[in-house]
């Protein structure tokens, strides 16, 4: 009986030591499945997502919840620039001068346009003035006029419907000429006559003014368009005039 147990356990020892080998080997075999299953779902071994899989799918260790991130408080869109008003450079503020309104500043003075009871008014300060009344027409002649000194006034104007100063056709403007002399429009195509002391001298446009009269100045529209359509957000009759067309 002894003989038989001891020929028994001996035939089985073996069987038991090979156990664990054998284990050992599946194991293995499973950690490699489990590890590229865990791959399938990163993006490479380096990725915390796939260190976290193998450690709880395949190692049995507990999972580590990952912390929540923070979401980064958006910042503030930047406002956009303002434009100063500056020589040639036209900007909607108010001017210590002339009010609410959009003007550009020249080496002389300052010369702008602002919403008025009964339409637009353009405006200059007195140093612009070298005489009784200061003409302007666009370099385009799609617009122009006359600004009579009101002396002693901060500034002087020229105000009416938004069509009579012609303020809409200053959009398509690239300066406004300022000429001595009284700028009389003779009507929608017909250009216009410069007032002069030996009499009326008829004109198309600034460019033309500013060929022949030397004295005639230039004054860039850089942000006048845009300046324009801001300004009308608060003049209805300005934004009734830029829809136009004028009569």
């Amino acid at each position: 009986m002894l003989r038989r147990f001891a020929l028994i356990l001996g035939f089985a020892l073996p069987l038991l030591a090979a156990a664990p080998q054998a284990q050992a080997q599946m194991d293995a075999r499973d950690m490699e499945i489990c590890r590229s299953d865990c791959m399938a779902r990163a993006r490479d071994a380096s990725d915390p997502r796939y260190r976290s899989c193998v450690a709880s799918r395949c190692q049995g260790q507990p999972s580590r919840q990952a912390a929540p991130q923070r979401k980064a408080t958006p910042k503030p869109a930047a406002a956009a620039p303002v434009l100063a008003a500056t020589a040639g450079n036209w900007a909607l503020d108010r001017h210590e001068a002339l009010g609410v309104s959009l003007f550009t500043q020249t080496e002389q003075g300052v010369f702008g346009l602002a919403c008025a009871p009964d339409g637009v008014a353009v405006r200059a300060t007195t140093g612009l003035f070298r005489g009784a009344s200061l003409g302007w027409i666009t370099d385009t002649g799609s617009a122009g006029g006359t600004i009579a000194l009101t002396p002693g006034a901060a500034y002087s104007e020229t105000a009416g419907a938004a069509c009579a100063p012609g303020a809409a056709g200053m959009v398509s403007a690239v300066s406004v000429v300022l000429v001595d002399a009284p700028v009389v429009a003779r009507g929608v195509g017909q250009g216009f006559g410069l007032a002069l002391p030996g009499g009326e001298v008829p004109v198309r446009s600034g460019s033309e003014v500013l060929a022949r009269f030397p004295s005639s100045r230039a004054v860039p529209t850089q942000g006048l368009a845009a300046g324009l359509a801001a300004l009308a957000a608060s003049c209805p009759a300005l934004a009734a005039a830029l829809r136009g067309p004028c009569p």
